[in-house]
């Protein structure tokens, strides 16, 4: 901890990806003074034509519990698909989001976490983990939180979740208009902007 508070007080310029992220840095090592940019999310995150009743998730973080909810929901909903995003690219990874109708979200702790984000702008009901650093954009109605390591209202969530989109997949409009407000937010033109701003930033105080 002591090389690590050194190198943050020594410091000239820190960026951080999200507000927890920010918070981190102030409480832990006493810095006040970063900036914050926004993670953009690429085009291609967008919810296909047909959704069909797929559950997918990545099984990478916290990979025992993932595990434990997966086997879970296969063993329960066999008309249902269950879909483990792991070694396809990126192109791939949004056109099965795009198609599927439910995330679980298994990160954390993490910085941000673009993955939950990512499948909501796909238009996907995403449950699960905010990873800490994606409590600034997992609220309802397009995502359900659940505390960290939790597992039973974990599988609860999903058995409502299933119950109301089996037969429906259109976002409603609540869902639909906060899509747009993310697609708006996290955007490649905030990302550009908040980089410019931060840069411009440093240079203006190395030559004061």
């Amino acid at each position: 901890y002591q090389r690590t508070y050194e190198i943050y007080q020594n410091a000239s310029f820190i960026l951080v990806n999200s507000n927890y992220t920010g918070n981190l840095v102030s409480k832990l090592f006493n810095r006040w003074d970063y900036h914050k940019f926004t993670l953009p999310v690429d085009d291609c995150f967008v919810p296909s034509d047909t959704k069909q009743n797929r559950i997918c998730y990545m099984p990478r973080r916290n990979s025992e519990t993932a595990e434990l909810i997966a086997q879970y929901v296969k063993g329960k909903f066999k008309d249902w698909e269950v879909y483990a995003i792991d070694g396809i690219n990126y192109t791939q990874v949004a056109q099965v989001l795009g198609s599927s109708k439910i995330f679980l979200s298994f990160g954390g702790p993490e910085g941000f976490g673009l993955p939950p984000l990512e499948a909501a702008l796909c238009g996907c009901r995403v449950i699960g983990y905010d990873g800490y650093g994606g409590s600034e954009f997992f609220v309802e109605p397009l995502f359900k939180k659940i505390t960290f390591m939790e597992v039973i209202p974990f599988m609860n969530e999903i058995e409502d979740s299933v119950e109301r989109l089996k037969y429906n997949s259109p976002l409603n409009t609540a869902e639909q208009a906060q899509l747009n407000q993310l697609r708006s937010l996290y955007s490649k033109e905030n990302f550009t902007k908040d980089i410019i701003n931060a840069f411009s930033s440093l240079y203006s105080s190395m030559y004061v």
